[in-house]
């Protein structure tokens, strides 16, 4: 198949990629930029996916697409950014690939557009209803994941994926997983909870999206959860892998939840820390998950969070962003 890939230049975006290539697709970008294309072997269309006229002619020609383009940030700077690009430009993709008579159209959604629609504690997988997701980030999500279900709700062939918290080498924007990693490596973050959260290997998700690439018989959901973890053994495992030894002071998941408003502040006056009141928020629902579609309908077997996090350190220390 030809894929027409946006976000490509990401942390999933650029795994993505690499696994379409080796299982033999084509590939072409839509990016903004094309010095940031770190690919020798595709073809690049420039644009922005909120430019309908640029994505449409990027997607002619093409089989499928895998839409991977989101911002994700902690970061108030950047809220009104993800509203235009992850809300307004997954409609006009998602949209433009259907005209265009892609099949699949995949767009890459994310577990936090699931929270708050699911009972805490319960389970998250492949039927579980659109939430109402406390953040600006995980509303936006949110919004681009019911824009995807109307479609689907209408039998086009749109599939959505599920990444949970994204870990693993080679992040190339040092994104908000590997800024954790960082900063718990670091002793920055010993107020940890025993609420799970959801831990996935960046390639494995990469591999999700390579062996979607065949024509749907209709509308199709595959977590990409990963494996739940206790935010409090996240930190264990990040320190081991590191060889360090930091406080690590774990408290329930409704402490977590009551943290949001001080959360918010710290958030509002523009300081970057990784406990943020999404991610709070996030540990507080403490939701175990369930792949088995993806891992029944695809053969995709998830990673052991260990194993991800020992890749994730390693890769932040050779690539000098982690010095103890």
């Amino acid at each position: 198949m030809k894929v027409l890939v946006t976000g490509g230049t990401g942390f999933v975006g650029q795994h993505s990629v690499r696994a379409l290539l080796a299982a033999g697709h084509e590939v072409r970008l839509l990016a903004r930029d094309a010095a940031r294309v770190p690919f020798k072997d595709v073809e690049v269309g420039l644009g922005d996916v909120t430019d309908a006229a640029a994505v449409g002619k990027a997607v002619a020609g093409c089989d499928a697409v895998l839409h991977a383009a989101s911002v994700y940030s902690m970061r108030s700077s950047r809220y009104a950014e993800m509203r235009r690009v992850n809300t307004a430009g997954t409609r006009i993709v998602l949209e433009a690939g259907l005209a265009a008579g892609c099949n699949p159209v995949v767009h890459v959604s994310s577990v936090v557009a699931l929270l708050g629609g699911t009972p805490r504690g319960g389970v998250l997988g492949a039927d579980s209803p659109v939430g109402d997701p406390l953040g600006v980030y995980s509303k936006t999500k949110r919004d681009s994941e019911l824009v995807a279900r109307q479609l689907q709700a209408q039998g086009r062939p749109v599939a959505i994926t599920y990444p949970g918290s994204v870990w693993g080498p080679g992040d190339p924007y040092l994104g908000e997983s590997s800024t954790m990693a960082v900063q718990m490596a670091k002793g920055l973050l010993p107020l940890t909870t025993t609420g799970r959260m959801q831990v996935v290997d960046v390639r494995d998700v990469a591999e999700v999206h390579a062996r979607l690439m065949k024509p749907l018989h209709g509308p199709k959901r595959y977590p990409a959860f990963g494996r739940a973890i206790r935010h409090c053994d996240l930190q264990r495992m990040v320190c081991r892998a590191a060889g360090v030894s930091r406080l690590n002071l774990p408290a329930p998941p409704w402490v977590a939840a009551a943290n949001v408003p001080f959360l918010w502040l710290v958030a509002r006056l523009g300081i970057h820390w990784s406990s943020s009141p999404d991610g709070a928020y996030y540990t507080s629902r403490d939701h175990a998950v369930d792949n088995s579609v993806t891992e029944r309908e695809l053969g995709v077997t998830f990673r052991l969070v260990e194993d991800a996090v020992r890749d994730t350190v390693d890769w932040l220390k050779s690539a000098g962003h982690l010095r103890l």
